[in-house]
């Protein structure tokens, strides 16, 4: 386990322990590369929406903020 973790956060080169599995067994090495490209994979994903959500709720307020401020400014232009 220690080394599923640290092969995909970046503590160890996932391609050493790859290469000890190939060596071992190929199916092995299969494996282990298919799950360190699904796990970043998952976590690209995770980190991108997060970040895309943040923006669309910044955006969001933005655009209720120039509407309000639009309709203020045709309010006092009228009166």
């Amino acid at each position: 386990m220690y080394t599923l973790i640290a092969s995909v956060f970046g503590g160890r080169d996932w391609a050493e322990n790859s290469d000890l599995l190939w060596s071992l067994e190929h199916i092995y090495g299969f494996v282990f590369a298919i799950y360190v490209v699904f796990t970043h994979m998952a976590l690209l994903n995770l980190v991108t929406g997060i970040f895309i959500e943040c923006s669309m709720n910044a955006a969001m307020q933005d655009k209720q903020m120039a509407l309000q401020e639009q309709m203020m400014r045709q309010g006092l232009h009228r009166r």
